[in-house]
């Protein structure tokens, strides 16, 4: 483990330290813990008993507190502990005091990284907005939900990821139970690395620039959008960001930054001194109550309906007059009455409906969060994938339409060490065989230009060899006679062309992968048949001496294009048949030639997934990142409105020497890449602290992304 010294740390976190950039309507502002604790009351509650501890001035005993057990239930025999705002001075506390705001600093080791997590209190939490936005024509705009989600205290952060030696790799920008990972590219800087933050209006959650950006639910790990569209306005719960007030964290005053603990590391002269509050087990906040009066239910439907005629004046008859008939069933026991009549049930029963969907609508209440050091991030580092986000493709000012899946491949004809060039390979809706070339960040890309004249009729499938004296990259084809074509490189920017005996299922795919100077192809013949080729590529970039590769005859016909891959010296090949995914082994058996390559594989037989069935989807395709075997698919089973179906599981080999052949996967987990596919992708890694780039198929358009996972 890596030593450093407290004064480099100090030097990072007040060099990545963020600022804060609020919306001009903002009214409660940062203010640091103390001052808040100042002008609140501890209290703890039970069942049967209530003891207010009116002296939070004496902040040193605040780690003593038990953890609170049930917050939500007080008729059960729980414990809950909690912040009160005092009534007395509620409203000039809630209004916080960003004057003498404090960002506190949490410094985290973790795997080859470092997180400095920059959290920011507010005494209260307000409102999200409700949106209403025009798909078809009309105006888009947001309208303020009252008090609804309200609550005493409010903790947000941001995490910055640096390198073991500093380097800015990219931020998670928390919003509500999740967030969004942005890449320096994405991000806006000042003053120079200062990345900027825009604090959502009353909510705080975080966002990297100003507008109006959907609110999210979370189930199972997968961002669900809430939102419904009716008569082309999509209506939805919104948070909204702009340019007010800014808080400079890092500036010179004495609280505005403060490093409150360092994990994961070894330092020298650790300076840090946690204060007592930090590991206060409680809640941040006592209940808030609200009630909405008749009045107020009714100003707020006429400011929804009114944004909803902007999105749509085509629909305002309509809207009116269910805005008016809602009203009047909740503002009217004669109309009740006379429904119920009419439906033929009690008029009193209806009545008791109604008063029950009343106060759901009229009252609430809602708790205060839990502390810093409750939270997963702060034990564990972000959770979430780190995604740099998404790149449409773009020939000028067009999307790019392409007709199969893509592929990618990662190269390095620099001669300067760790300067790679990722290359996308594509097919367009004219059968044109394109690559486009990017630095190794997958944003910037050069524009299009022709690999072969040859027309492809089959998802591609790329690969870079490199050896102390050679460097080549292959891009492997279909042609309209089903023959399996390559293309070489030796520069990355002109080919030559070869084309071999074997024939493919039409408009099928391939996939490709490298062991020594040996390259492996796999893919579906006319009848359906697994195939796998291979070839020794030769001191002049050609490949020579191919030969077909028994297949284990079990496998017989697959329904989907087989993928391969290289781990551990052993060759790994994924497939769907009859429903059912596929990985096997093949691992070499038998004597070595004289370059020390083993001769000839054998089939280890069909893996067997002990932590249950992969979800239905496409083909898993089998990917090495960071050392570690990965399985990439797009998932069938999220639910509706899900904002990503690209999953991956990792894998790891059984210990039994009797089932050489059983892989334990891990639970799935999406790569945080805000799209939903139909399609295999093209893969691209390398071994060490890389992310996984993916080249994706979203409706025929050509998209590409990049997620560290691993």
């Amino acid at each position: 483990m890596t030593d450093y010294t407290y004064s480099q740390i100090e030097i990072w976190v007040k060099q990545y330290a963020p600022r804060v950039v609020f919306h001009p309507d903002e009214i409660y502002y940062p203010s640091n813990a103390e001052w808040f604790l100042n002008r609140t009351s501890l209290v703890t509650r039970t069942a049967n008993d209530v003891t207010n501890n009116n002296d939070c001035k004496n902040q040193d005993t605040l780690d003593t507190i038990s953890p609170s057990e049930d917050c939500q239930d007080f008729s059960q025999p729980s414990k809950c502990s909690y912040f009160n705002i005092s009534p007395e001075s509620f409203d000039s506390t809630t209004e916080g005091d960003l004057s003498t705001a404090t960002c506190y600093v949490h410094v985290l080791g973790v795997k080859d990284y470092i997180e400095l997590q920059y959290l920011f209190f507010e005494p209260f939490n307000g409102n999200a907005q409700a949106s209403f936005e025009a798909k078809w024509f009309g105006k888009s705009s947001t309208v303020d939900t009252g008090p609804v989600g309200s609550h005493q205290g409010d903790w947000e952060h941001i995490t910055v990821k640096i390198s073991n030696t500093g380097d800015f790799i990219g931020a998670f920008y928390a919003q509500h139970s999740h967030g969004t990972w942005l890449s320096p590219s994405t991000i806006r800087f000042v003053e120079g690395k200062h990345p900027v933050v825009y604090a959502a209006l009353q909510t705080h959650a975080s966002y990297g620039a100003a507008g109006v950006f959907t609110l999210y639910d979370k189930k199972n790990g997968v961002l669900i959008d809430p939102s419904v569209t009716v008569f082309g306005v999509k209506v939805g719960g919104a948070d909204v960001t702009g340019n007010g007030k800014k808080w400079d964290t890092w500036a010179s005053s004495a609280n505005s930054l403060q490093i409150l603990k360092i994990d994961g590391l070894v330092v020298s002269g650790d300076q840090t001194v946690s204060p007592s509050w930090l590991d206060f087990q409680g809640l941040w906040g006592g209940p808030y109550e609200y009630h909405y009066s008749f009045a107020d239910i009714s100003k707020r439907i006429g400011e929804f309906v009114w944004a909803f005629i902007k999105a749509n004046p085509l629909v305002a008859p309509a809207v009116l007059a269910f805005a008016s008939f809602i009203l009047s069933i909740i503002g009217s026991v004669s109309i009740i009455a006379a429904i119920a009549t009419a439906l033929g049930i009690s008029a009193g029963v209806l009545v008791i409906g109604v008063q029950k969907a009343r106060e759901f609508l009229t009252d609430g209440s809602s708790l205060g969060p839990t502390g810093p050091t409750r939270k997963g991030y702060w034990q564990r580092g972000e959770s979430t994938p780190y995604n740099i986000g998404v790149t449409t493709m773009k020939n000028g000012s067009s999307k790019i339409k392409i007709k199969f899946s893509p592929s990618l491949a990662l190269t390095s004809f620099s001669s300067t060490p760790d300067e790679n060039s990722l290359y996308a390979f594509y097919a367009d809706r004219n059968n044109t065989f394109y690559y486009e070339k990017s630095g190794n960040n997958g944003v910037g890309w050069s524009g299009r230009k022709k690999v072969s004249s040859v027309d492809i009729h089959g998802s591609p499938a790329a690969l870079f060899y490199k050896s102390k004296d050679q460097k080549f990259l292959y891009a492997f084809f279909q042609d309209k006679n089903s023959h399996i074509r390559y293309s070489v490189s030796s520069n990355g920017s002109s080919w030559s062309n070869h084309t071999l005996s074997y024939k493919m299922q039409y408009n099928s795919g391939m996939s490709v992968t490298l062991r020594g100077n040996q390259i492996y192809v796999v893919y579906a013949d006319a009848n359906k048949n697994l195939c796998m080729l291979s070839g020794t590529i030769d001191e002049k970039s050609a490949i020579s001496n191919w030969n077909q590769v028994p297949v284990d005859s079990s496998i017989g016909s697959i329904d989907t294009v087989p993928y391969i891959t290289t781990y551990n010296e052993s060759l790994f090949v994924t497939y769907i048949k009859d429903g059912v995914s596929y990985m096997w082994q093949c691992y070499s058996v038998v004597n070595k030639g004289d370059d020390g390559l083993d001769a000839e594989l054998h089939w280890g037989g069909p893996s067997i997934y002990t932590s249950g069935d992969l979800p239905s989807g496409s083909t898993p395709q089998p990917a090495v990142v960071n050392d570690q075997l990965f399985l990439i698919f797009s998932n069938n089973s999220v639910p509706s409105g899900a904002v990503t179906n690209i999953f991956g599981v990792s894998t790891s080999a059984s210990d039994d020497p009797n089932k050489p052949n059983t892989y334990t996967l891990s639970p799935p987990f999406p790569l945080g890449i805000s799209l939903r596919i139909s399609h295999n992708m093209g893969l691209a890694s390398t071994s060490h602290n890389s992310p996984l780039y993916l080249a994706l198929r979203k409706d025929n358009y050509l998209y590409t992304s990049a997620s560290y996972i691993a």
